[in-house]
């Protein structure tokens, strides 16, 4: 579990601090190779290296790297937010890889903060 957190932060630190627009710097390619080899990378995050990630776009790699990792589909059951219902969100939650706030929300298109990874 440790490891799939520091590959997590890794990466989400990968997407919003690389300055060198569609390549990862070079201090960051050990990590983006390993990434890409576990098909992390969806269309929305390859070749985005400049780019701040958003709340939603964290859940979804928190989600497939606990999922790839474990072997494990994660079940939303109960989870919820009152502003979005996508499902990658709502395992994230479920998972306990992400919180909302307090009257309720998830903010999704919000780009996440690094005090928010932290947590």
């Amino acid at each position: 579990m440790k490891k799939i957190i520091a590959l997590l932060l890794i990466f989400s630190t990968v997407l919003t601090v690389s300055a060198q627009g569609s390549l990862p710097s070079e201090w960051a390619r050990e990590s983006v190779t390993e990434i890409r080899s576990r098909k992390l990378l969806d269309s929305r995050l390859e070749g985005a290296f400049q780019s701040q990630i958003t709340r939603s776009d964290f859940a979804y790699l928190g989600v497939r790297l606990y999922e790839l990792t474990t072997q494990e589909e994660i079940v939303v059951g109960e989870a919820s937010f009152t502003d979005t219902t996508n499902d990658y969100v709502l395992k994230a939650k479920a998972a306990g890889i992400v919180n909302g706030y307090p009257d309720g929300t998830f903010k999704p298109n919000q780009s996440i903060r690094r005090d928010e990874l932290a947590v």
